[in-house]
């Protein structure tokens, strides 16, 4: 068990929906629109919050064992991947990505809420662990292969969670999301709308990364521009990244939920895989990030530096286009170091 991550957190609280619509589109603030382009990093600039916390919290180190799946829940899982012709590179990963955090679900949970389930691999996960569960899934857009309706027999509902969610009856004794938490521009109000959808002694396990904790890689680079946001240039954003509204870390994610009215709050990392992307041991973690760290500074940051000095307010849409797109290709690009460096947690939070 350690404490730390209690710096400053960040959040860009944007209320303007069609920006946050654009921003989910274009989280890099990068489309061909220059216009919506500069409106959206204006606004951005205007919405930047820092939330101060100065109480500890602690983050349990999970070792190998405890986040491994059951093997027979392991066979499901495998079985009902074979119906989308995953194969068994594809499926470790997949295990390797999602096992430890289904890992966390009480296997007595019946009514399952998953918000954010993308294309629907954490819902074969879910099933694979509650094979009677009843589940019910958002989205803000469709991309579940359609394949998974039949095999899983669950509910899908399209929108915006907390549009949606209030159509929803508080019957869950689970909700379950993975990456998902970071995009909201309003934690109070989702933490809020999660809370009223749980039933007494229901339970959230969420997984996602801490943006702003105090190792994080851009961690100092993010504070500064937020503490002196009309400095905060376009270029900027492939690191800044606003597709990801709440840079929390683990003192700001615990106080959220418990002023919330959860009254148990436990954030888990994996010992041996710190991020989401990243495998091994403490220093393997750190002899990685600093070979990547210096790479991105010996190549992109004159490049950066460069683009500031040509274009001080807005480079052309073609530049950042250009400049996106090899950052985006490249291991140790600025926007791939963050996420790749970003510690990964899973939180469990009770309801009374």
């Amino acid at each position: 068990m350690k404490t730390e991550n209690n710096g400053d957190a960040i959040l860009i609280k944007i209320s303007d929906l069609s920006i946050r619509a654009y921003l989910r589109r274009y989280p890099f603030v990068s489309g061909p629109d220059m216009d919506m382009n500069n409106k959206s990093l204006d606004v951005i600039r205007k919405s930047i919050r820092i939330r101060r916390n100065i109480s500890p919290a602690e983050i349990i180190s999970d070792d190998i064992v405890s986040t491994e799946i059951e093997p027979e829940e392991n066979k499901r899982a495998i079985s009902l991947f074979k119906n989308l012709g995953v194969d068994e590179v594809q499926y470790k990963n997949l295990l390797n990505d999602y096992g430890w955090r289904v890992n966390k679900i009480s296997r007595h949970a019946t009514k399952v809420l998953s918000i954010g389930c993308g294309n629907g691999h954490e819902l074969i996960f879910i099933k694979a662990v509650l094979p009677d569960a009843d589940i019910t899934a958002i989205d803000d857009r469709n991309k579940i292969d359609c394949r998974l309706y039949s095999i899983l027999n669950f509910k899908f509902i399209e929108g915006d969670f907390n549009i949606v969610s209030e159509k929803l009856e508080s019957r869950y004794d689970l909700i379950f999301s993975n990456h998902f938490l970071e995009h909201t521009c309003d934690p109070e109000s989702l933490i809020k709308n999660i809370f009223r959808l749980l039933r007494p002694g229901g339970v959230l396990i969420a997984g996602l990364p801490l943006d702003s904790s105090v190792d994080n890689v851009f961690s100092e680079e993010i504070l500064k521009l937020s503490n002196n946001p009309d400095r905060l240039h376009p270029i900027d954003l492939n690191y800044f990244d606003p597709g990801h509204p709440w840079k929390t870390n683990a003192a700001d994610l615990t106080a959220t939920l418990r002023d919330n009215e959860f009254h148990a709050v436990t954030i888990y990392q994996r010992a041996q895989h710190p991020s989401r992307y990243i495998a091994g041991s403490e220093k393997t973690y750190n002899d990685k990030l600093k070979r990547s760290r210096c790479l991105n500074k010996i190549f992109f940051s004159p490049l950066h530096s460069l683009i500031k000095l040509i274009f001080p307010r807005s480079p052309p849409y073609l530049v950042r286009k250009i400049l996106f797109a090899v950052e985006s290709r490249c291991w140790f690009g600025s926007n791939w170091l963050k996420a790749n460096f970003s510690p990964d947690v899973v939180v469990v939070a009770e309801r009374e």
